[in-house]
């Protein structure tokens, strides 16, 4: 719904929006990847063999080579011994009361070591009709789950003894355990993604974006000459002008993070300036709204 012009005693201001149709050139995936071991240095030798298989499957699965990337390695200890959060979950013990102790068998339960990374990768697309183009996203998730880049099979692997405390320790914990909790550099608190994630990712043609901010000015002004008219006045000389592109509809359904390419640190659906991402052809859609401000004449 667009918003009607507005007199002011200096002049008028008016807006107007045109829709923009981006087709995606490429495929994305964002994959999160984790390895468990009870030890710290093993976890992350486990980690970096298991990205040289996941290139492998990428480079199978034809994507495009330099887009293959890996962010770096982080580490996150899990103790599996009794807490109050694991009783407040239904432990079977009441809310934030702890379970029995046993401090000497405690003391000798494993620790896990995650170490934890993000894969990303893309494929091209070829010129071709927006509804082909689901088929092929649907059928590369299919393809990536079934090859297990998530890594949700490299689970730590405990002696017998080890095994018994384990079994003890659920069995004082009323059949729970703790379980990690991973954090990402420069994103605290924000857990790895559950499964694979593929986007369209495109961009705005410069001729479309100019074709479509000629429009709105042009109806932008149309709107501020007849609201000026009509209060009896003519329209002048023009003030001022912005613009702004958003989407009309998102289909990423939660955050992903992918390393940006200028900085390690901060992470985010897209890695390049100008780039659209979503989970849809439809969410690429961009809105420009063109809003004017003219004086009086």
């Amino acid at each position: 719904m667009q918003s009607p012009p507005t007199l002011m005693y200096d002049g008028v201001s008016a807006s107007a929006s045109e829709q923009i149709a981006v087709s995606p050139n490429r495929l994305r995936l964002v994959s999160s990847m984790k390895c468990e071991d009870t030890d710290a240095i093993k976890a992350v030798k486990r980690l970096q063999a298991h990205a040289e298989t996941v290139r492998a499957g990428l480079v199978g699965l034809k994507a495009n080579a330099p887009s293959i990337r890996f962010s770096e390695t982080n580490v996150q200890v899990r103790e599996e011994t009794p807490t109050t959060n694991v009783m407040m979950m239904g432990g079977g013990f009441p809310a934030g009361a702890m379970p029995p102790q046993d401090e000497e068998n405690d003391a000798k339960a494993p620790e896990v070591y995650v170490a934890s990374s993000f894969v990303s990768a893309e494929w091209s697309l070829p010129e071709s009709k927006p509804e082909i183009l689901g088929p092929s996203r649907l059928r590369l998730i299919s393809e990536v789950a079934a090859k297990d880049f998530a890594g949700s099979k490299l689970k730590a692997t405990f002696t017998p003894d080890q095994l018994d405390l384990l079994d003890d320790l659920k069995r004082r914990n009323g059949g729970a355990v703790q379980q990690p909790q991973v954090f990402y550099s420069g994103m605290p608190g924000a857990s790895s993604p559950k499964s694979a994630h593929v986007y369209f990712v495109g961009s705005i043609p410069q001729d479309a974006l100019e074709a479509a901010t000629k429009r709105a000015y042009v109806q932008a002004e149309k709107k501020a000459k007849i609201a000026a008219e009509a209060s009896g006045r003519k329209l002048g000389k023009l003030l001022s002008l912005q613009s702004s592109v958003v989407a009309v509809q998102s289909n990423i359904a939660q955050t992903v993070y992918y390393p940006n390419q200028q900085t390690e640190e901060k992470w985010s659906p897209s890695s390049e300036e100008g780039e659209i991402v979503d989970e849809s052809v439809r969410g690429l859609t961009r809105k420009l709204t063109i809003s004017v401000r003219f004086a009086f004449d």
